[in-house]
């Protein structure tokens, strides 16, 4: 989303490291482009943690990009959050074009070179349309609340942080007042109901205080 500002700090670069230490085996063996999926609820560090992995695979010599879901949501956010107060049965994954996401997925998975993505620029409450340019990239991570449930990621990391825990982080992001009414708590614990259940999808977890886990091998 046009407009983030992101600050890499040592603890989600070590958390970065972490993961890597898990997939780098995978990483360097796959002769086929890969997909991560970062997933978790708002304010628990997806997009820091998508940009620390993405500069760790760059430092490797593996190029890679970073795609945000808050890119593909059909309503821009000022107008999201006028539907979504209208009508509460609004928050969840049909907010958010993940046919789309996938589709784009498809399209760096088969190496096309170009696509044309949504980009969102949250200050002037407008989607553009912009052209991106996917030659020589090996990895596309993907960040966002839902892409757990996207088809086409090869690996799918869970943020096991809830919006209790994530307070603050989200006090500092703050865009607009409005993100810290009591109404967006409501939001923020129906996202909860529906994305605790996603932590069951993930291959890497990433606990609460910063611990990664590779579940690849979880017994059901």
């Amino acid at each position: 989303m046009d407009g983030d500002k992101i600050n890499l700090n040592e603890e989600y670069l070590g958390t970065a490291r972490a993961i890597i230490k898990f997939i780098l085996e995978d990483v360097l063996a796959s002769e086929k482009k890969m997909v991560i999926a970062v997933a978790g609820e708002s304010g628990s560090g997806k997009t820091i943690t998508a940009n620390a992995l993405s500069m760790l695979f760059e430092n490797m010599g593996q190029k890679s990009i970073v795609f945000s879901q808050d890119d593909y949501f059909i309503l821009p956010p000022y107008s999201n959050d006028i539907k979504r107060r209208e009508d509460c049965s609004w928050v969840g994954p049909g907010e958010v074009r993940l046919d789309l996401l996938d589709s784009h997925i498809g399209s760096f998975l088969q190496g096309e070179n170009n696509i044309t993505k949504p980009l969102i620029n949250y200050h002037e409450n407008q989607i553009y349309n912009i052209a991106t340019d996917l030659k020589g990239f090996e990895i596309l991570i993907v960040e966002g609340t839902y892409v757990s449930l996207l088809k086409k990621p090869s690996l799918r990391i869970f943020i096991d942080r809830n919006y209790h825990d994530t307070y603050e982080n989200r006090l500092k992001r703050a865009r607009a007042i409005h993100e810290l009414d009591p109404f967006i708590d409501s939001v923020l614990e129906l996202e909860h109901q529906i994305i605790n259940s996603h932590r069951m999808l993930a291959d890497i977890l990433i606990d609460r205080d910063y611990t990664v886990r590779d579940v690849r091998n979880k017994i059901c």
